[in-house]
């Protein structure tokens, strides 16, 4: 089937095909260093960082055994996760990083920190 136009940019930001040259890649911030005990239903998001939000993304992934089962170091993983947020249009107020930042702590929170974890197990 024939790919869109949002689905061939999403391609090609994950496979890093995007429009920048290894030279001319975009200069993201280090994430910061989450620890997971940071991580919690109480988090104020409008407080954080996005540079904050991806080191969360690393801390959530690390905690679960995700780098190794991707088989990613932490830097190509940070770049990944720095990619997928600039798939999101900055100008929508609700569907955005900082949105999918949320649902995705929630998932994780329910997932790992409650009874739920032991049906998981």
């Amino acid at each position: 089937s024939e790919d869109t136009a949002d689905d061939q940019a999403l391609s090609d930001g994950l496979n890093g095909n995007g429009s920048c040259s290894e030279s001319d890649e975009p200069p993201y911030p280090p994430a910061d260093v989450v620890g997971e005990e940071e991580l919690h239903w109480d988090v104020d998001l409008l407080s954080r960082s996005e540079s904050w939000m991806v080191g969360a993304v690393l801390a959530m992934i690390d905690s679960v055994g995700g780098r190794q089962l991707l088989q990613l170091d932490r830097e190509e993983l940070e770049d990944l996760i720095w990619r997928v947020r600039d798939l999101y249009r900055r100008d929508v107020v609700y569907h955005n990083f900082e949105h999918a930042f949320s649902v995705t702590l929630a998932a994780y929170l329910f997932s790992f920190r409650t009874v739920a974890r032991e049906e998981l197990d």
